[in-house]
Formats: C-alpha cells, sequence, structure tokens
C-alpha cells in the first residue's frame, strides 16, 4: 500500500515538473513563446509579422493583421512590456504599449430605425480583472468607415481600469488641427460619476484668399458631476478670454436617455479688444465686454445678452438683447 501511494505521489510530482518546465520553456524563452503566440494567432485568423522578446517580459511584433469582410485592423512594429507575475492579483498590468500605422477600418453605417423607447439599459463597465496601461504611445492612427477617412498623429497617455473606476492621466490625442489632453476619473457604473479636466487646443484652417493669419483656440474644460447633472465649467484663453458655465441632464428621472437634453448656459466676456479676424478688414477693432445666459434645449433655447462696444473715436454702445432659436436659426427679440 506505501509503495503504490509513494509510486502516485512521484508520478504527480514528476507531471508538476514536466508541466513547470514546458510552461517555463514557453513563457521565458524566445522560441517557445514565439510558437506559442503564433499558434494562438493561426487559431483566431491573426497574420503576425517577426515576433521577438518573451511572454514573461514582452513582445516585439513586426506587424499584427486580422481581416474579416469589411472588417480591417493592422498595427505596425506593436511592442509591451508588462508584469506576468501581476495575474496571480486578479491585474493586468501592462508597462509600455507601442504600436505604429494603425488602421481601423470597419463597414459603413446602416440607417437605423427610430428606437422605441428611449435607450435606459446602462450596463456596468467593471471587468472581471483590473487592467492598468501605464505608458500608451500609438502614432500614425488611421480611421475608415466607407467615405469617412480620420487621421491622427498620436495617442498617448496612461489608463487604469479598477475595480469602481477608469482613471486616465496625461490621456493626449493629437490632430493636425487640434489637440486635446484628458486627465480624472470616471466610475464604472449608472450614473458614471466623472471628475475630469480636458486641455484643448485647435488651430483654425488658413484662407486661401486672405492674408489673414489663422487664429489659435486655446482653452480648459472642467467635467464634474454624472449622466443626470453634468456640470462643464470653460476657460477659454485664446483668441479672446471668456469663461463659460454649462450644466446639462443627459437622463431623466426614469434613466432614459435624452437626445435633446435641458441645460443652461452662463458665458462673461470680458473687457478686451476682438480680434482682427472677426471684424471688418482695415478697419479698427473695438473694445468689447458682455454676459450671455441661456437657457433650454438644442431644439429650442431662449438667452439674454448684455453687452458694450467702444469703437475708436466713437460713444460706447451698449447692448440688450433678448433671443431664441434653435440650431437652424436664431431670433433677436429686443435690441
Amino acid at each position: 500500500m506505501l509503495r503504490k501511494l509513494r509510486n502516485i505521489f512521484f508520478s504527480l510530482l514528476a507531471l508538476l515538473l514536466i508541466l513547470l518546465a514546458t510552461l517555463s520553456v514557453l513563457v521565458e524563452t524566445e522560441t517557445g513563446s514565439r510558437w506559442f503566440v503564433k499558434r494562438v494567432a493561426s487559431v483566431v485568423d491573426i497574420t503576425l509579422g517577426k515576433v521577438t522578446g518573451n511572454l514573461r517580459t514582452g513582445l516585439d511584433v513586426e506587424f499584427i493583421d486580422y481581416a474579416l469582410g469589411e472588417h480591417h485592423y493592422r498595427a505596425e512594429q506593436v511592442s509591451f512590456r508588462w508584469r506576468l507575475a501581476a495575474l496571480l492579483y486578479s491585474e493586468v498590468s501592462i508597462q509600455s504599449l507601442h504600436a505604429q500605422n494603425v488602421l481601423i477600418q470597419i463597414p459603413s453605417a446602416v440607417e437605423k430605425k427610430a428606437a422605441a423607447e428611449p435607450f435606459s439599459q446602462w450596463p456596468s463597465l467593471a471587468l472581471p480583472v483590473r487592467v492598468r496601461l501605464e505608458k500608451i504611445d500609438i502614432t500614425n492612427i488611421n480611421f475608415v468607415q466607407g467615405d469617412t477617412r480620420l487621421q491622427w498623429k498620436k495617442l498617448s497617455g496612461a489608463v487604469g481600469l479598477g475595480t469602481f473606476n477608469l482613471r486616465y492621466k496625461d490621456l493626449a490625442l493629437q490632430h493636425a488641427d487640434y489637440t486635446l489632453n484628458l486627465g480624472g476619473r470616471t466610475s464604472l457604473r449608472f450614473p458614471y460619476t466623472t471628475e475630469a479636466r480636458l486641455q484643448w487646443q485647435w488651430q483654425a484652417s488658413a484662407k486661401s484668399d486672405g492674408d489673414v493669419v489663422p487664429l489659435t483656440y486655446m482653452g480648459v474644460t472642467e467635467l464634474t458631476g454624472d449622466l443626470a447633472d453634468l456640470q462643464l465649467d470653460n476657460q477659454i484663453s485664446l483668441p479672446v478670454v471668456l469663461s463659460a458655465a454649462a450644466k446639462l441632464q443627459l437622463v431623466d428621472k426614469q434613466q432614459q436617455l435624452q437626445t435633446t437634453p435641458p441645460m443652461t448656459l452662463l458665458l462673461n466676456w470680458q473687457q478686451q479688444t476682438l480680434p482682427s479676424a472677426w471684424w471688418i478688414p482695415a478697419q479698427a477693432q473695438p473694445l468689447t465686454s458682455g454676459t450671455l445666459t441661456a437657457s433650454g434645449t438644442w431644439k429650442a433655447y431662449s438667452g439674454e445678452l448684455e453687452g458694450d462696444i467702444h469703437l475708436p473715436d466713437a460713444p460706447a454702445l451698449a447692448i440688450s438683447a433678448a433671443v431664441d432659436g434653435d440650431l437652424e436659426k436664431i431670433h433677436i427679440g429686443n435690441l
């Protein structure tokens, strides 16, 4: 009996050692890691270029390509470094992720019939494991959908998907015309409470028929609240200095999405000289200031404007107006 138990024990021990040796070959060696990764890729019809590195510390892949029907996804010079041991603590910890010449191609959008009722099934975005991306560096990103073609120069920053919150730090998106930089956190469960800071910059396109230098628009937007009560505080520094505070209700009391959410707006225009691009060519720009308050929805809003204009060698002009309208037209009631 003892001999039988001893044989079973040593057989299990030998099996465990073989499994550990096999796992070590797959994880620690470049040959084993390359064989395993290419084996998995062939099962899901993903084409891989030359693979170097190992699964314990990270891999470098010449290219990754996947095509199915009208879908096509490709990335070149893909490289990541990670902490494999973090999987023992239910965490995917990627120290760095690099890629270039990324292509995302999807089919043209199909026109959908109007939904019978507003969307109200808000999911939890939490995953069974925590995900940490400490350093993202992706360049030359191309998005194609039918005739729509978009291109971004670079996506960088850090993202962490935890148990309760999605955190983003210096998450920057660079385009030829604009730059966005986002930092903050968002709850993973409804109503998705958010505290975030967005720095943005946009360069207006140059006009071919004029000598006016295109304007640069720059500002910071603070986002606080949730889908039921979202506050946006904007501080614009270029080409003019102004502040704008807006409140929106994106869902109603039944947690249904509102496509025309009620909102309020308060805009303060500090006393400053109007940019020449916004005024009559070859004429001295006026000194302006004002306040705008508005409320309503995209389809129907009303507001009041109070301000003044100072022109050289002319008396000051005070402006008081009541306005209402929508995205297509505006009506000035009293001026």
